[in-house]
């Protein structure tokens, strides 16, 4: 398709569209499938530029050979790509709704997945904070782009349904349900 110069996911949309439908898209807050390449040529440039923003380096033993590509959201820099992905995109394609799956992946930060023990293997509180923060600005994001076009932009998190597990990944789902 791009080679065409079409554009699949607008190709979506419009279909979407003919067929009366709402058109969503499904972001995973963290996709490790570039984790399992044999160079670093499946890693986003993003994340070759910007190495300490990941939970690790590249590894071919243990859990950190799955774990290590992920973004570390303990990092501004992270956040704010994030939201700056997300502006682009709504600014770019009109979709009904994103969905934010926090289910394929749940690795947020790298003291969690890095943890020695599974005592310590626990978001802290200020991160639990960090995160609800982000999510409030990825709504008010989804709301003033929804604004700007005259209909909303609806808001999924796809999460676990253990409240204690999401909390030790970083996911305080009560918490945004009541924000």
């Amino acid at each position: 398709f791009l080679a065409k110069g079409l554009d699949p996911l607008q190709m979506a949309i419009d279909f979407c569209r003919r067929e009366n439908r709402e058109a969503f898209l499904g972001i995973r807050m963290n996709d490790l499938h570039d984790a399992y390449s044999a160079g670093l040529d499946w890693v986003t440039p993003w994340k070759r530029a910007h190495p300490e923003c990941l939970v690790g380096k590249k590894a071919t033993k243990g859990n950190a050979r799955f774990t290590w590509s992920a973004v570390d959201f303990g990092h501004e820099e992270v956040r704010a790509y994030m939201l700056d992905f997300m502006r682009k995109f709504f600014d770019r394609y009109d979709v009904d709704g994103v969905e934010y799956d926090f289910f394929r992946h749940p690795v947020l930060f790298a003291s969690v997945v890095n943890a020695t023990d599974e005592s310590s293997a626990r978001a802290t509180s200020k991160q639990l904070d960090l995160m609800s923060r982000f999510m409030r600005e990825l709504k008010d994001l989804a709301d003033e782009c929804g604004r700007k076009r005259g209909r909303p932009i609806l808001v999924l998190a796809r999460v676990y349904d253990s409240v204690d597990y999401l909390k030790a990944a970083g996911v305080d789902i009560e918490r945004w349900m009541d924000d």
